[in-house]
């Protein structure tokens, strides 16, 4: 199933992404974004902060090691 919100906020991040997937299921889930190299995690914020003003946001940064 689609929802065109959360398909802009997928498609918005990824100006700043290598990727972008919805995870989590019912009203509690979340969108797990991987970063391009370049983009810092206090950039990040500012970017969540200025293009989705409407939602209450946390950013998280999650390390992964391979």
């Amino acid at each position: 199933m689609s929802y065109p919100a959360l398909d802009e906020m997928m498609n918005t991040c990824m100006q700043v992404a290598y990727a972008a997937s919805p995870c989590g299921a019912g009203g509690g889930g979340y969108l797990l974004v991987v970063l391009n190299e370049n983009i810092s995690l206090q950039q990040f914020k500012e970017f969540v902060a200025r293009e989705f003003p409407f939602i209450k946001s946390s950013v998280k940064k999650i390390d992964i090691y391979f």
